[in-house]
């Protein structure tokens, strides 16, 4: 696992969020953890810790983004991500309550790293997790399917 790796979590329900880092705490990681209530506010802080940077964003930073936001919803976000170079190969895990294969689909043709339904459950939180934290270090991207059947 690689621990230096900042998790930033993007959900305009902060009790998700909060959820979501009282898991991983309780797992034992001790990455960085971020929250961002909306997908600009997420996209204008990646901007600006692109232009402090001298890493390459994906090797230090994994996004968790929901998809049902206001304003801007998590595809929309996703696209922003793959269509800007220095976010472009960042790893985003995408939960949601949306239970449906072909928003699966359309996350895995945008590139995201993986899928967790909710409830967010903590075993495919951790899970998925851990699995996209180690192939992001490892340099792989590979769609991390965690869906609750």
């Amino acid at each position: 696992m690689n621990e230096k790796t900042s998790i930033l979590i993007c959900d305009d329900e902060k009790t998700h969020a909060d959820l979501v880092q009282l898991y991983l705490k309780k797992a034992g990681f001790s990455n960085p953890v971020t929250y961002y209530d909306s997908g600009k506010a997420l996209l204008s802080a990646l901007s600006d810790i692109s232009m402090q940077s001298n890493f390459p964003l994906n090797l230090t930073h994994l996004i968790m983004l929901d998809i049902r936001m206001p304003k801007m919803n998590g595809f929309e976000v996703l696209l922003k991500l793959r269509a800007t170079t220095a976010f472009k190969n960042i790893q985003v895990v995408m939960f949601t309550s949306i239970d449906d294969p072909d928003a699966v689909d359309e996350c895995m043709h945008l590139g995201c790293a993986g899928y967790i339904t909710k409830p967010i459950y903590f075993g495919l939180l951790i899970d998925t997790t851990g699995r996209v934290l180690s192939e992001s270090f490892m340099g792989e991207n590979k769609m991390v399917s965690t869906m609750r059947i």
